[in-house]
């Protein structure tokens, strides 16, 4: 069995190569689709238009929950890597914007612990917005929220 690298075409085996293919298939596939969904809005009948609109709403609605998938996805692919190949989240003169040094994480010195607090109150979820949604965001509903502190740097 062959490396990734070996089965690649030349152009396609460097980081940029990767880029670049990448990008032309995102293009041509964003222009299939446009083109087709233009003609299919060019030449439905008026009466089906809005049988149309629900199909389209709830085929974009599935998309983007295809994409915030993949982002929890890779976010818990992160967060399960042994902290020493974890990305580096912000450079350590960054991770204190009052002045203070930043923790000596390395030597296990994590710094003073510190609390932001969150409000409480009644609050609402569910589709606020009307229009369109999934299932399970109605009916909307309150709860009551008593106050939560987390840890800044935790």
């Amino acid at each position: 069995m062959g490396t990734a690298s070996s089965t690649m075409t030349p152009e396609v085996a460097s980081r940029e190569g990767l880029w670049s293919a990448y990008r032309r298939v995102r293009d041509h596939s964003r222009e299939m689709v446009d083109r087709r969904i233009g003609r299919l809005i060019e030449h439905i009948a008026d009466d089906r238009l809005d049988d149309l609109e629900r199909l389209l709403v709830v085929g974009m609605q599935h998309e983007q929950q295809h994409q915030e998938l993949f982002y929890t996805e890779i976010k818990y692919i992160l967060g399960e890597n042994p902290p020493a190949l974890r990305p580096v989240y912000r450079p350590r003169d960054e991770q204190r914007g009052d002045g203070r040094p930043s923790p000596d994480v390395e030597n296990g010195d994590p710094g003073p612990m510190r609390f932001v607090a969150i409000g409480g109150g009644l609050l609402e979820f569910g589709n606020l917005e009307g229009g369109w949604c999934w299932d399970n965001e109605l009916p909307v509903h309150k709860f009551r929220f008593t106050g939560i502190r987390l840890a800044r740097d935790a």
